[in-house]
Parts: C-alpha cells; sequence; structure tokens
C-alpha cells in the first residue's frame, strides 16, 4: 500500500467509525484519532452548540475562543459560560475553584504555559492572553483572510508560535460573515508538529526536519490533490486545516503500524459531556 493509499485508507476508515459503520482496521478500533474533519471533534461539536453558533457577531467571539482552545475542556467553559460581558476576574476565579476542588480543568490536547511568566496559568492565560484580544483590533473585517487574522493573532503576548492562533481562526472560519467568504478559507493552514512529521514521512523526507511554512503548505496542497480523487464522495471539499489535522492522525497511525510508538488514548464510542 503507497502512503497515498495510507492515508485515503486512515480518512475513509476513521469517517465510517464516526458514522456508526465500525472499521476493520484494528489500530482504529483500539486507539482514539480525531475526526477527518475538526467540526466533527467532540470538543468543537460542545464548542458550535453552546458558544460558538448561540453568539455569532458577539463582539467578544475572539477572545471567547482564544480561551476556549487554551482551557478546550468543556466541563470548565460550561462552568465559565460564554463571556457575554469580558470579565477576566470572574473567570479566573472560576478556573481556580474547578482546580481547588481537584476536577480537572485544562485539556492536555495543547501544550499551553505561562512562557516562563512565574504566575498561576489561569491569570496568565486569561488576563494577559485572552485579554490582549478583547476589542475590534482582532475581529474579523471585511476584505481578511484566514492568514491575516492568523497573523495579527499572533502579535498577541503567547502566541507567537502560531498553532494556537492558528486554532482560533478555524473556530472563527465557521461563524464569522467575513471569514466564511475569505479567499484562502480551503486552502490555508499552517503547520503543528505532528502535521510537519505526517509531510515528512508522506514525502519521504527525515522525520524530524522543519521545512519552511511555505514549503510545508505548498506540500499539503500536493497531498490535498493526489488524496481527494482517490476518496468518496462525501469525504471530497476537506479544507487544508482538516488535512493538517489528518497529516498529525496519519503520523500516528503510522508510528502505531510500524512499531515506532502507540497513541495515548483508547477509542471510544461515546464522544459526548454531560455538563
Amino acid at each position: 500500500m503507497t502512503l497515498r493509499d495510507e492515508v485515503v485508507h486512515w480518512m475513509v476508515e476513521r469517517e465510517n467509525l464516526r458514522l456508526g459503520k465500525g472499521s476493520r482496521d484494528e489500530i482504529l478500533r483500539r486507539y482514539r484519532f480525531c475526526n477527518v474533519r475538526r467540526e466533527d471533534d467532540k470538543v468543537t461539536r460542545w464548542l458550535r452548540k453552546y458558544w460558538r453558533d448561540p453568539h455569532m457577531g458577539h463582539e467578544n467571539m475572539v477572545p471567547a475562543m482564544l480561551l476556549a482552545r487554551m482551557v478546550n475542556w468543556p466541563p470548565t467553559l460550561a462552568e465559565i459560560g460564554f463571556p457575554t460581558k469580558w470579565d477576566p476576574d470572574r473567570i479566573i476565579r472560576t478556573i481556580q475553584r474547578r482546580a481547588a476542588r481537584g476536577e480537572k480543568t485544562w485539556s492536555g490536547a495543547y501544550i499551553v504555559s505561562t512562557c516562563g511568566a512565574r504566575m498561576d496559568k489561569a491569570v496568565y492565560v486569561v488576563g494577559t492572553v485572552c485579554a490582549a484580544a478583547v476589542g475590534p483590533h482582532y475581529t474579523p473585517r471585511p476584505g481578511d483572510t484566514l492568514e491575516s487574522v492568523w497573523t495579527r493573532l499572533r502579535g498577541i503576548p503567547g502566541l507567537g508560535a502560531g498553532f494556537i492562533a492558528a486554532q482560533v481562526v478555524a473556530d472563527l472560519k465557521h461563524c464569522d460573515t467575513h471569514l466564511l467568504m475569505a479567499d484562502d478559507w480551503m486552502t490555508w493552514a499552517v503547520p503543528g508538529p505532528g502535521s510537519r512529521r505526517g509531510i515528512n514521512r508522506y514525502f519521504g523526507y527525515e522525520l524530524n526536519q522543519t521545512l519552511p511554512v511555505g514549503d510545508w503548505q505548498e506540500r499539503l496542497l500536493e497531498v490535498m490533490h493526489e488524496v481527494e480523487e482517490h476518496l468518496p464522495e462525501h469525504l471530497w471539499r476537506v479544507s487544508a486545516q482538516d488535512y493538517q489535522n489528518v497529516m498529525c492522525e496519519f503520523d500516528k497511525y503510522m508510528r502505531t503500524k510500524l512499531g515506532e510508538g502507540k497513541p495515548r488514548s483508547i477509542y471510544r464510542s461515546d464522544n459526548s459531556y454531560v455538563v
């Protein structure tokens, strides 16, 4: 099986699991992988239902989505509630009370630190990073692209690496009237560590090689073009940001298949949250 066929296989079988059709693949049946489309992942589904769609157009959408992705744990976000009024002290107290009760407060999906600042994580995330996103400067405007919004967000302290900023853009592009029409809606993405390895693996490069972002983006579009024509129709029109996730999961899948490592989490078909 070629690596292109491996990507096609992973996408088809993972989508079959999501659709309740089961899978013939033992690795996919045993371990947890993200969905083909980010919109189908459980945290995104929760955000779409309770935070994003009910508040489309709200002036606090950008700091809200930034807070949502830095926390990335729906029970905590449910306790906070969508910040219709930006009250950092209340949000910080809510997070700290939950942590004091010994309850899980943060997701481990993304690495979120205080970037060397000696302060409480909630104070840093809410009071420094998210607070900087409040106001019109970071709100998408006419003529914006995904890349231009991402570039502005990277100016916020703590977001310079760009990965969390890209996650926020991936949420905003589904709920902001300007970004819904962005020229690069289907074609723009930036790499994370896993998708860098996935692209390297696909093209036969050294796994830990760091391609320049522009070269990585070109390779990602090549993958999209090569893979899509071999997919069933219901998996056409998957965006570049989704393929960024696909390449991360493809690398994880191949590491498992080749005996190079194993995913941390076991697959469970019930992806709901009780909050």
